[in-house]
């Protein structure tokens, strides 16, 4: 980490279950795309747990990758593989000073299709605190529900608790730059811009990055930063990888 400069990748990767041919195994294939963009930080959604919380595939990675300090949260059942679970990992170049975790409010979605009954599993925020430049940065990780397969959708007044509670969340952590890795599953960022009108966000992500081209993935930061780059990229997850390099001003 250069004095100012934070390097993040973010990504959704499907509990490490491919939808692509890896070319290898996942954890390799993981590894090689986290050492491409060289990050500080990064921020995993359906993160790969086993049933006593650890994470042997986010370990490998972050002795690869150079990034020693973690924070997991798993937080519901794996739906890909059978007796895991999944949730939010933060896996970081520097030390975390502090970590906070919390479920986002359950909107009870419910849809029946002809191979199975779906609800909505619990989805969280998981914020760590680092040093940057001799400022404390909140770097956070989201995961918002699949609105879209429950034909739902995302400002429709049965889910207006998810943006709310993710809204009061950030809205009480500690004033300081604040960047937030998020799968928000919708286009529509105003639906959690317009509840922070104390905390502005900016958007570093504007590319699709899901199968159908929607840019549901993002890296949002705040007006303490200014963004020099930005790119995706697909591999053996579903979602693409969202690289991005922030820089505080002075």
């Amino acid at each position: 980490m250069t004095a100012g400069q934070l390097r993040v990748v973010s990504w959704n990767i499907r509990e490490g279950v491919p939808v692509r041919d890896p070319g290898g195994t996942v954890a390799d294939a993981l590894t090689e795309a986290v050492h491409r963009h060289g990050p500080d930080v990064l921020a995993v959604q359906e993160a790969p747990f086993d049933p006593d919380g650890g994470s042997p595939l986010l370990d490998a990675v972050a002795v690869a990758a150079g990034l020693p300090h973690r924070l997991y949260f798993p937080y519901s059942p794996a739906m890909h593989l059978a007796g895991g679970r999944a949730g939010l990992a933060l896996l970081g170049r520097e030390p975390w000073s502090e970590g906070v975790r919390s479920l986002l409010p359950n909107p009870g979605l419910r849809r029946t299709t002809p191979d199975r009954e779906l609800v909505t599993w619990e989805k969280g925020m998981l914020f760590g605190r680092q040093s940057l430049g001799g400022r404390q940065v909140w770097v956070g990780c989201v995961h918002l529900p699949p609105f879209h397969l429950f034909r739902t959708a995302p400002d429709d007044p049965s889910v207006r608790g998810v943006w709310t509670g993710l809204a009061s969340f950030i809205n009480a952590l500690p004033a300081g730059p604040l960047v937030v890795c998020a799968d928000l599953n919708s286009e529509r960022r105003s639906l959690l811009m317009d509840r922070l009108p104390e905390r502005p966000l900016r958007s570093a992500v504007t590319a699709g990055t899901s199968p159908i081209g929607m840019a549901v993935d993002d890296v949002l930061f705040g007006p303490e930063f200014l963004l020099r780059s930005s790119s995706v990229r697909f591999g053996f997850s579903d979602h693409a990888l969202c690289a991005v390099t922030l820089e505080l001003k002075p």
